[in-house]
């Protein structure tokens, strides 16, 4: 045993070991706490937890390709009915296929929704020990990489949407983000020339791995290239060999990934503006510099025309976008809402349009103090605490990352403030930015400074990690009436699968995964046609005229509608249908109150089944009317004849399509009285 122990000793230093169980020590932290929440949701709704909204519809795609090996549909029919989506237009493929053959390799007494979130779960923590290296690298020091690792592992702006509770592109991205940034720290501080260009070939792959995974990756692509430009131009005694070599490779990856990507072909991602910023980084690292505080190659003019050629870049790309523009249309109109309201939405919903109303919703609505207090106890305050001893000792040695990495924070929290959805990359460069601190403190810190700023991460820790195991049921899905949801999916695969049924939104991707039922509506914003017809949904529902309601549902050749009650509730009115289509006075002559309190007094659409939150009816389509008016007209001619059975049974067949034909009810009525007088039917006689 000793002699194992002095091999592998000589082969990897102890202070390699140490970091290696630190790592360990950290990734079973990272899983454990989040394993904790989800067994909490688990406690609360049982082991069958379905997945919802968005996250289901990934369910679904997962397990497309675990049950057809690998296959999926050009065209998926079930996903806005009747013309159906392109699948790999609509969606960036890419961690689907992993996860759908890692699936094999858990047990069969697992569900598949208890193995994809495992998956997802160990996964999005092996990013943490990545972080943890990053930060060591960068900040020259072991104790920064663990301090902002363990950080990253407990604090509940990490945790609260990387449980596997519910599924989501950004938990398959991130670790490979946080790969991209650790691999360029390695390239950059690497001096062998074979493991430099090594690091550096691998961050490329993590980048263009994480943008081909998720699109909004392009928020910190963005944020990194102007980072780098801003070096190239104000610092190019600073560049690297290495950090050249990876931002050209990354730059190349990014934009192979636009080249072959079915998602960025479709949404012009090449003539973005941020694949603009990209390609002048590019040039940029194509032009040598020298590295170590000597003149750069290019003289004070070449660098003030590059500073000014980015803007061009970007202005270009704008001017020649036009899928791109017009797939986030929708986002930079809500942007533009948020700065002309203050960041407060309106409570008239004509203040706003129809795509910054349905945009302006819990992923995306602004941040205010109460969310930031739950969010983030202790790591913010930490952030503004250490800023001041970050920037006193900084300027006694060189932290070339920290000015990157204090400008992706500030961006982050801003975007946060407009965004919440970008807490998950606040909650990242917090994280970072607290381990640089502990690093560069340590390092050149006093005792009685390092001791003090140990008590307080220390502290910052223990507040964070207490606020994500303290009752960990508060951090599941909101919101969502999960058994009444159940309910609804098993009645629909039960009765009515695969027909297509109209339902909202926030029901309409459970129906797809779990009511194997084809759906109209599909929550995903980027196109057009999709917001468009959302549009005329919520237009029509809240309408004066039920037949133009029935018209629209059948000019989508459906003929079943789910409604979710609760439109007119007091309360959350900005998050209601109406809300979206200005339409907040709609009362009793709209087809909405007549589903949600009166379905008696409904002409063409008659109930089904319904729960506390769920009803689901059929239409009577005006071939149904047509159809019973014939029936009816055979039905005089057979009563004409005395074919008294005959009459009977069309009449009601007709009575049954169209229950407003009062005729028919009548002609039943002739025949019972015919029937009791006596009279024989005339066909039992008829030769």
């Amino acid at each position: 045993m000793m002699s194992l122990f002095r091999y592998v000793q000589s082969r990897m230093p102890i202070r390699a070991i140490l970091g290696l169980l630190l790592g360990l020590m950290v990734y079973a932290t990272a899983i454990s706490m989040r394993r904790d929440v989800l067994q909490a949701q688990y406690r609360t709704h049982g082991y069958d937890l379905p997945f919802t909204l968005e996250s289901a519809l990934y369910f679904r795609r997962v397990k497309m390709l675990y049950d057809r090996g690998g296959q999926l549909p050009e065209r998926d029919p079930m996903i806005f009915y009747p013309e159906g989506i392109r699948t790999r237009e609509t969606y960036t493929f890419g961690a689907e296929y992993v996860q759908a053959a890692l699936m094999h390799l858990f047990p069969d007494r697992l569900s598949p929704e208890q193995k994809l979130r495992w998956i997802d779960c160990l996964w999005f923590s092996l990013g943490i020990p990545l972080l943890g290296i990053w930060v060591a690298v960068r900040s020259r020091s072991p104790w920064g990489g663990l301090v902002a690792a363990i950080f990253y592992a407990v604090a509940l702006s990490s945790v609260i949407r990387s449980t596997g509770q519910e599924l989501s592109r950004e938990n398959a991205a991130l670790p490979l983000l946080i790969g991209f940034l650790m691999s360029v720290a390695l390239a950059e501080t690497t001096a062998k020339v074979y493991a430099r260009n090594l690091w550096a070939l691998i961050s490329a792959g993590c980048l263009a791995g994480a943008l081909w995974t998720w699109d909004l990756i392009q928020f910190p692509v963005a944020l990194w290239a102007l980072a780098q430009l801003w070096t190239f131009v104000v610092r190019p005694q600073t560049r690297t060999p290495g950090g050249r070599m990876s931002a050209c490779l990354a730059c190349l990856g990014l934009g192979w990934v636009g080249l072959v990507n079915p998602y960025y072909q479709s949404h012009g991602f090449l003539l973005s503006p941020v694949f603009g910023l990209c390609a002048g980084v590019f040039l940029c690292s194509l032009m040598p510099g020298s590295a170590g505080g000597g003149k750069p190659v290019l003289s004070s003019q070449w660098s003030r025309l590059a500073l000014a050629a980015g803007p061009v870049v970007v202005l270009a790309g704008w001017a020649w976008v036009s899928s791109y523009g017009e797939a986030y249309s929708h986002f930079s109109s809500l942007l533009a809402a948020k700065l002309m309201h203050g960041n407060v939405k309106p409570v008239d919903p004509s203040q706003l349009t129809f795509d910054q109303r349905v945009m302006w919703v819990p992923a995306l609505h602004s941040a205010d103090l109460t969310l930031t207090r739950l969010y983030f106890p202790a790591m913010l305050t930490l952030v503004v605490v250490m800023a001041l001893p970050i920037f006193h000792y900084a300027r006694r040695t060189s932290f070339p990352e920290l000015i990157p990495l204090g400008w992706y924070l500030a961006v982050s929290v801003v975007a946060y403030i407009l965004f919440v959805r970008f807490h998950v990359f606040v909650a990242l460069f917090a994280s970072a930015w607290l381990g640089m601190a502990v690093g560069i403190v340590r390092r050149c810190g006093r005792f009685s400074v390092q001791w003090i700023t140990s008590v307080l991460i220390l502290m910052g820790i223990t507040a964070e990690a207490r606020r994500t195991l303290d009752r960990p049921e508060r951090w599941g899905r909101v919101n969502v009436y999960l058994p009444e949801t159940r309910q609804l999916t098993d009645w629909l695969e039960a009765n009515l699968a695969p027909y297509p049924v109209l339902a909202n939104m926030g029901i309409s991707g459970s129906i797809a995964a779990y009511g194997k039922c084809a759906v109209a509506l599909h929550p995903k914003f980027e196109q057009p046609e999709i917001r468009e017809r959302y549009r005329a949904y919520g237009e029509a529902l809240f309408g004066t005229s039920e037949e133009a309601f029935r018209d629209y549902v059948e000019s989508l050749g459906i003929r079943y509608y789910v409604y979710a009650k609760g439109e007119f509730a007091p309360v959350g009115e900005t998050y209601q249908m109406r809300y979206f289509v200005n339409r907040l006075d709609a009362g009793e002559e709209s087809p909405a109150w007549a589903f949600e309190r009166a379905p008696e007094t409904l002409q063409y659409f008659y109930p089904l089944w319904s729960n506390r939150k769920y009803a689901v009816f059929a239409m009577r389509t005006r071939a149904d009317e047509q159809q019973a008016g014939t029936l009816l007209e055979e039905a005089r001619l057979a009563l004409s004849k005395g074919f008294l059975g005959e009459a009977k049974a069309a009449a009601i067949q007709a009575w049954q399509l169209d229950p407003r034909l009062t005729n028919a009810v009548e002609l039943l009525g002739t025949v019972q009285s015919l029937e009791a007088s006596g009279f024989e039917d005339q066909q039992a006689h008829e030769p």
